[in-house]
């Protein structure tokens, strides 16, 4: 077992540069980061009587491997109207920390701050951003190739998403 703040380097690494890609528009280097048999799953909060809850029976989104790699042709399509003009996307990752490891697999927390901005002309003055925050739990499977997301589900802060689209990747 190696040794717990390589193993967290080796984590931020991997988030660092996920995060970079999607910001980017590195849809494809993206995929490659993705286990063959990911879950990929954006749960449902509810709100009733003060109380929060999670809905995982009536995910936002429950996507797999063949489903994100169908997204990401959507996204880089020249018909992709909800991208035209493109927006600029930031991932502000924080708060992550090591749940669990066991074996080959490592169980992390983060929470995450996205915006988004939206053009709404190619000579927009004024942008207008879109914020999304969410906790996120992730597993990352390590290979020959270093980590993959094997699994990750998003929880969002709020019961209604406050974005335009749930087209881009989260």
């Amino acid at each position: 077992m190696r040794k717990l703040d390589e193993v967290y380097f080796e984590v931020l690494q991997f988030i660092n540069h996920e995060t970079y890609l999607l910001d980017h528009y590195k849809f494809d280097e993206w995929l490659k980061l993705l286990t063959d048999d990911v879950k990929y799953v954006m749960a449902r909060r509810v709100w009733s009587e003060g109380v929060s809850t999670i809905d995982m029976k009536a995910p936002l989104m429950a996507e797999n491997k063949y489903s994100l790699e169908a997204r990401v042709k959507k996204l880089v399509n020249e018909f992709s109207w909800s991208e035209v003009p493109k927006s600029l996307y930031r991932h502000m990752v924080s708060g992550v920390f090591i749940e669990a490891q066991n074996n080959d697999e490592i169980k992390v927390r983060s929470n995450v701050l996205f915006l988004r901005h939206r053009p709404t002309s190619f000579m927009a003055e004024i942008p207008e951003y879109e914020i999304f925050s969410y906790e996120r739990e992730d597993i990352l499977r390590g290979d020959k190739d270093g980590l993959k997301l094997a699994y990750r589900l998003i929880i969002p802060d709020l019961p209604v998403i406050p974005v335009h689209a749930l087209s881009n990747l989260y």
